[in-house]
């Protein structure tokens, strides 16, 4: 006698169905984190090489471009700089993002050395580069400061600097819209497979033992039936013979 398994067709469809689930799930998060990140890093490629700054989450993204406050914040870091604050409470040692520049080029991020007000008022910050090379100060007013730099990281400005090349464009736009579209295309084959083999017809060959149009159910109950009537018939043909005269004897 075969002994049983313990697991039915059915518990073992559904416990490939829940695996399949997993998978599923777990391809679509890591496509949409990919496709999240290569928007981001997307979106400050184009903000940051058209003005130097993007605003990201109320605060503005920039890039550094000189070594002047290296190695705290090295060239090509990324900066977040806050400009909700009052610009007339910052403190020394904070690093401030202001526009200064003898030529009126891109702003510059430097740290507060000193703060002064003057006699009308005015709040003026004296500013310098931490790059031990870096000899110049910058003395300005409150008003031209932009911000204050609460964040930096140099792989993240590494990863917006290589965005906004042909190879930043392959890696996240072209990739992730091939995974999309490739995941996507896969899904639709696979349901249109599932669809063609449920209404294709189940060829007499592969189960000859049952005849057409019957479901397995109905097979089951007439062969029930049949199992008890002869069932029926060995009794009745077990009493007919116990009710039946012994034949005489022979000489």
């Amino acid at each position: 006698m075969n002994e049983s398994s313990g697991v039915t067709p059915k518990e073992t469809k559904k416990k490939r169905s829940v695996g399949s689930i997993v998978r599923e799930v777990v391809v679509d998060v890591i496509i949409a984190i990919f496709v999240l990140f290569a928007v981001l890093n997307i979106y400050l490629a184009i903000a940051t090489k058209r003005n130097n700054a993007a605003n990201l989450f109320g605060k503005q993204a920039r890039l550094v471009l000189t070594g002047s406050m290296s190695p705290t914040i090295p060239t090509n870091s990324l900066v977040l700089v806050d400009t909700s604050g009052n610009h007339k409470n910052y403190e020394v040692g904070d690093v401030l993002t202001f526009k200064y520049d003898p030529y009126g080029s891109l702003p510059t991020t430097h740290r507060v050395i000193a703060k002064e007000t003057n006699d009308s008022g005015i709040v003026y910050y004296t500013l310098k580069g931490d790059n031990p090379s870096a000899t110049a100060t910058q003395h300005v007013p409150y008003t031209d400061v932009i911000g204050k730099v609460t964040f930096h990281s140099l792989w993240m400005g590494k990863v917006v600097t290589f965005s906004k090349g042909i190879g930043g464009w392959i890696c996240f736009v072209l990739v992730p819209c091939g995974l999309v579209i490739g995941y996507e295309t896969y899904h639709i084959v696979k349901i249109v497979k599932s669809s063609k083999n449920e209404k294709e017809p189940v060829p007499e060959s592969a189960v000859p033992d049952k005849p057409v149009g019957q479901t397995q159910e109905e097979r089951n109950q007439e062969l029930e039936e049949l199992r008890k009537r002869v069932a029926e018939l060995e009794k009745q043909n077990r009493q007919e013979n116990e009710t039946k005269p012994d034949k005489p004897s022979e000489k």
